[in-house]
């Protein structure tokens, strides 16, 4: 067959594949753009007139010229043309009165055309099998830009973000949405005036999406590149809770920073009046640029400029200025003051976010729905621990906060509930450890703890630092003097470091030894270990296999930021306690003078974390909360519990071994009472062995053996022999009455 090309002659052609005659089709358009000054004073018209863009996305002019140039001795091409709907059945053109674009698939091959017309709604081939345009992209970018229109989508790439793709109608077609998963694109920003529709986000659902009406091409036109520039970095920004454009955000090692769509990551900071050395590590479309340097050298940043030039594509005037703003904040970074030592990471949350965590601070049922949070994320029961570990948590941002040591079996979920207590805390708050060595916490970062929580795995692992443990609770600070040698003059001199608290301290352990002047610091408790709480746990955990299980991630995930923005939305507001005369603390134990801080410092972290729902009160300058009756009701009722168990000095798990040979005492002695002879052992009289007591309460050996030794360090239980190859046989102490533990303790205050 024969086709006529512009200048009239005619060329053979012969049969091809739909690609082929795609690729030819968009061709052909995109020679007569040239020509065609309809097109090019429209597209001028836009802001779209450049050559890049018309070259980058071949850009052509649908203006007629193809049906001129086809053959009139039927030979099957406007046949072809027909079947891939580039000519309608009445044999006008398709695309007539566009601007039409190649749409290709994620390997970059062509498999159809989209027209944007002067007028109307945009255009694809009703052939065509993806409604995606620029599908490449999704492979180079973790995160997308997704315009809802094909004229949105072009201004954002003349804009500069390359990460823009656009979708051609109200909805994406499998093969789209199955690129977006085998890609593994973790968040879109949907922009457009069909943002918010309905058929778009319920598709994308599986993914993290944020949608903004954002006309990016009326932006363009009506207030300037510039400006849409600006524009669409804040909502990335926004999107990726990042610092905004040129605000500084600390990190573990050192701070990042972005200008416009470059973002560099400045660690390791290295500085006195002769050296600014940093390593710098910037990302860009899936490559990675990392160099240590000394920016004072003028070598190295001469290098760096030339180099990050390349990798933006910037002019070296752009990447300069980079290079003196980041030398500044240099000068300007602290690295003693760690990841937190200035202002806390910048956390941008939307209104919706807002409202809702406002909403969740001023419910009256505040506490019930913490508990039911707890709950979604996989714990259950263990109320009063929950509360308490709670409070411990949000007293981080106290003064005086509160600390808590779990102290339980092995296996019993002191772990568990010490992990779902963090996960409801902002990451940005949680120093999180499994081992301390002595002197550790002396040299971290001068606000690297405070109002932070320092949550640890075993106390086993950090005993060689419960001395610097017991002064950041008690002193909210430490401070240590070191000698070294001074770099200029070669002199032994002395550096002081000091770390700031308050900060909170979760221990968890199985060790009922911990350090007395340790354990006098904190909330001591320990977890439900009753037949009936393992029963719940086992019926949860088989619970969460299930189908229904599985599937409350999302609302686990949904409980998790809900309570980050809470916390992160509670100000720094001092608590008074009008109360605090009227209450009344037993003084007859010595330990009293700290367990009732503990207790008023509880107090205060029940109204410290309901203050949105308390009017704000004001003292010369000063802004504070006050405690009302409901903090003092569930203060009161979670120290009963919590102080109450431990007037005696015994742990939970060793009270609870007591009780069981309590009964098993009693049982005996029920056994050997002859009623006819009215005689009747006495407490002392009835023996027992380790395997007596396991056998009886089903305990392990390790676990009876490290708590029966505490009872008997407390002569609550006596050894009658052992050592030297005799079997140890005990008894009860004759002064333990069998009701010793049958009532509640009461704590040793009241209101």
């Amino acid at each position: 067959m024969r086709t006529k090309t512009e200048e009239g002659e005619t060329e053979s052609q012969s049969p091809e594949s739909q690609a082929g005659l795609l690729e030819r089709v968009m061709l052909f358009y995109h020679k007569s753009l040239k020509g065609g000054q309809k097109s090019r004073q429209w597209l001028k018209r836009q802001g779209l007139d450049d050559d890049g863009l018309r070259e980058q996305w071949a850009l052509g002019s649908a203006d007629g010229r193809l049906l001129k140039s086809l053959p009139t001795d039927g030979d099957g091409l406007v046949g072809h043309l027909r079947d891939l709907g580039i000519l309608t059945p009445a044999g006008r053109e398709y695309f007539q009165d566009c601007i039409t674009l190649p749409v290709r698939d994620g390997d970059n091959g062509i498999v159809s055309l989209a027209g944007v017309p002067f007028h109307g709604d945009d255009r694809i081939l009703s052939t065509s099998p993806t409604a995606l345009w620029n599908a490449p992209a999704v492979r180079l970018y973790p995160e997308l830009i997704l315009a809802t229109s094909l004229l949105d989508g072009l201004s954002l790439h003349h804009a500069g973000f390359p990460q823009t793709c656009a979708v051609v109608g109200a909805h994406l077609k499998p093969m789209d949405l199955a690129l977006l998963h085998d890609a593994g694109v973790r968040r879109i920003l949907l922009l457009g005036a069909q943002a918010n529709g309905a058929l778009l986000p319920e598709q994308l659902a599986a993914f993290s999406v944020r949608s903004h009406p954002l006309a990016a091409h009326e932006l363009m036109t009506g207030k300037g590149l510039a400006e849409l520039v600006a524009e669409v970095d804040r909502l990335l920004a926004v999107f990726a809770g990042k610092a905004g454009d040129g605000r500084m955000e600390r990190v573990a090692e050192g701070f990042t920073v972005s200008f416009g769509r470059r973002r560099y990551e400045v660690l390791g900071v290295d500085k006195n009046a002769r050296r600014l050395k940093v390593t710098l590590k910037t990302e860009r479309s899936g490559r990675l640029h990392v160099d240590t340097l000394d920016l004072y050298h003028a070598k190295s940043r001469k290098t760096l400029l030339q180099d990050l030039s390349c990798f933006f594509e910037e002019s070296p005037a752009v990447i300069d200025g980079d290079i003196v703003k980041l030398i500044r904040m240099g000068e300007e970074f602290d690295p003693g003051r760690g990841a937190s030592g200035g202002a806390a990471p910048v956390v941008v949350m939307t209104e919706d976010e807002r409202r809702e965590a406002e909403a969740y601070g001023k419910a009256k049922n505040l506490t019930e729905l913490i508990l039911e949070d707890y709950r979604v994320c996989g714990l259950v029961g263990e109320e009063s621990n929950i509360l308490l570990c709670y409070l411990a948590a949000v007293s981080r941002k106290t003064a005086e906060p509160i600390s808590v040591l779990v102290l339980s079996s092995s296996g019993a979920g002191k772990s568990a509930l010490q992990e779902a207590t963090l996960r409801l805390c902002p990451p940005e708050d949680v120093v999180k450890l499994t081992s301390l060595t002595g002197r550790a916490l002396f040299y971290k970062g001068a606000g690297s703890l405070k109002h932070k929580i320092l949550a640890l795995e075993e106390e086993a692992g950090v005993k060689q630092a419960s001395y610097a443990i017991r002064n950041l609770i008690s002193a909210g600070e430490l401070i240590i003097e070191t000698t070294v040698k001074d770099l200029g003059s070669g002199r032994l001199t002395t550096m002081q470091n000091r770390v700031e608290g308050p900060t909170t301290v979760l221990i968890t352990t199985t060790n009922p030894d911990v350090d007395p002047e340790t354990k006098s610091r904190f909330f001591v408790t320990g977890v439900d270990e009753s037949r009936e709480q393992t029963r719940a746990i086992l019926e949860n955990q088989r619970r969460r296999r299930t189908w229904e299980g599985r599937s409350g991630r999302d609302e686990r995930e949904s409980v998790m930021r809900r309570h980050w923005n809470f916390q992160r939305l509670l100000k720094p507001l001092a608590v008074v306690n009008p109360f605090a005369e009227q209450l009344i603390y037993s003084d007859d134990r010595l330990q009293s003078r700290r367990d009732q801080p503990k207790y008023l410092n509880l107090i205060n972290a029940v109204a410290f974390m309901r203050q949105m729902r308390k009017p704000v009160k004001s003292h010369n300058g000063r802004e504070y909360v006050e405690v009302d009756e409901a903090d003092l009701e569930l203060a009161n009722k979670l120290a009963e519990e919590i102080l109450g168990q431990n007037l005696d000095d015994l742990n939970r798990v060793s009270r609870d071994l007591l009780a069981q040979l309590e009964r098993m005492v009693e049982e005996r002695i029920t056994k050997q009472t002859d009623p006819e002879q009215g005689s009747k052992p006495r407490v002392e009289e009835i023996t027992f062995t380790r395997r007596d007591i396991r056998e009886y309460t089903g305990w392990p050996h390790a676990r009876v053996y490290r708590y029966l030794k505490q009872l008997v360090d407390m002569e609550l239980v006596l050894i009658h022999s052992g050592r030297n190859g005799w079997k140890y046989v005990y008894s009860l102490e004759s002064a333990v009455s069998p009701d010793h533990l049958s009532t509640t303790l009461s704590a040793p205050f009241q209101s």
